[in-house]
């Protein structure tokens, strides 16, 4: 009989160890969570013999042994016997999860299979690590024990909001996800040949889905969320977070009807940084050696108005505190608002295709200042397209960001109106948003007006 090397008798598969004591560690995580849930609530019978740490570690570390063993045997480094006894471990486990269940269902009499779906969940990630798949399983791990850790949130969630609420969102989802594949495709109208109708949809989906945003922002951190709102939402669209502010502070009392002119305020100092960061960014890809003057000759008229923005709707809005029970909050969706609001846009548009046509080509000024009317964004990346950056057409450049920003400011006077604002306020929106504007516009034509006639 040969005697087998000594060396190779203490030979140690560290590879192995470590997936021993990880997968031990990945289920004790889960088990964790299951062991605080139930020292959180006060204890059922003789539920005290709970899962917790020791069960679901020790049951994570069953099921990485298990796919170890028939890994060895199947790649011929073990016995076929290992193999076997591999299998009847499994059965094993099936066994006494079984018993488990039985018994935490008939003798306990606890409902509920969040635990027992935890500890196969559990017995999965042990399988996982057994496989090397050790960051997949960490990944599954720490998402369950997520999901188990978040309950009472999501029970404060469900019960807070109503079915209407939820049948809302269900339509928002549907009008995004259900819809879009049919509605996205290029449609150009019979009369223009310009107007794409994909712009509008996407324009009328947008608002109901601020608008839902918006009110389940405000149910669930108050009015104080209307703030954030306001400003994120400029972030992505301006004209529809406007619509949506004034038609959901509407419905407060009289004295809070004054913080839409700082929400409007605020929503279009959030779209002139937006404006700034997309110029910007642009400038610096094709704006070559004139990327510094460009650059600096945006911020010379939107760091005013941003400022002005910024200071008016803190001092504004600090009039009247808003507080949660200042707000009556309906019905989240307003379809026919969305609607018009979507026919309003549409309206813009074509009125501005019209327009420029009767007019003839009066260059990039005039281009950009009707057509920041209808989408700022969209306008600055049509600049930066038909421009070709050089020392003749750096100031025209800046000059014609700088009146879409103006133009898209001032648009807002048409999407407060349409969010129902009477006539008073529509006047202090009217006055705060030319001051608003006003750097930009100035700033905009005395940089024009220094440069040449441009046609397009």
């Amino acid at each position: 009989m040969v005697q087998q090397p000594l060396e190779e008798f203490f030979k140690v598969d560290w590879l192995t160890i470590e997936q021993i004591l990880v997968s031990f560690f990945l289920g004790a995580l889960v088990g964790l969570e299951r062991e605080k849930a139930r020292l959180s609530r006060p204890l059922r019978g003789e539920e005290k013999e709970f899962p917790g740490v020791r069960s679901f570690g020790l049951t994570c570390m069953f099921g990485a042994l298990i796919i170890k063993l028939s890994t060895l045997a199947l790649e011929g480094k073990a016995t076929q016997v290992v193999f076997y006894i591999s299998v009847v471990n499994l059965f094993l486990f099936l066994v006494i999860l079984g018993f488990y269940i039985a018994y935490r269902f008939f003798v306990l009499k606890i409902p509920g299979i969040t635990t027992i779906l935890a500890l196969s969940f559990t017995f999965l990630i042990g399988v996982l690590v057994g496989m090397n798949f050790i960051l997949e399983a960490t990944a599954v791990s720490v998402f369950i024990t997520f999901i188990l850790a978040i309950k009472p949130e999501i029970q404060k969630f469900v019960t807070g909001f109503s079915y209407r609420e939820l049948l809302s969102a269900l339509e928002v989802g549907i009008v995004v996800f259900v819809f879009s594949p049919l509605l996205l495709m290029d449609i150009y109208d019979p009369i223009f040949k310009v107007f794409n109708f994909r712009i509008l949809y996407v324009f009328f989906a947008l608002t109901l889905v601020l608008s839902l945003l918006s009110y389940v922002a405000v149910r669930a951190m108050g009015a104080k969320a209307l703030t954030y709102f306001a400003f994120f939402g400029g972030l992505v669209n301006s004209e529809s977070t406007v619509l949506n502010l004034v038609r959901l502070a509407l419905k407060a009392d009289e004295g809070i009807k004054n913080w839409i002119v700082a929400g409007v305020l605020l929503t279009n100092t959030a779209m002139i940084l937006r404006n700034l960061i997309l110029a910007a960014s642009l400038t610096s890809i094709s704006g070559g050696v004139h990327a510094g003057s460009i650059i600096a000759k945006l911020l010379i008229g939107m760091l005013p108005s941003m400022l002005i923005g910024y200071i008016t709707a803190f001092v504004y809005s600090g009039k009247k505190i808003l507080r949660e029970e200042d707000l009556t909050l309906e019905n989240p969706l307003s379809f026919v608002v969305a609607l018009k609001a979507a026919i309003v846009y549409a309206s813009i548009f074509v009125f501005t295709k019209v327009f420029s046509d009767l007019v003839g080509d009066a260059g990039v000024l005039l281009s950009a200042t009707v057509g920041g009317f209808i989408n700022a964004g969209a306008t600055i990346l049509s600049i930066y397209t038909i421009i070709s950056i050089g020392s003749e057409t750096a100031g025209i450049a800046s000059a014609s960001v700088l009146l879409a920003t103006f133009s898209a400011i001032m648009n807002k006077v048409v999407f407060t109106k349409m969010g129902g604002a009477g006539r008073e306020l529509l006047k202090k929106v009217f006055i705060y948003l030319l001051l608003l504007a006003a750097p930009c516009l100035i700033t905009g034509l005395l940089i024009g007006f220094r440069i040449p006639p441009l046609g397009i």
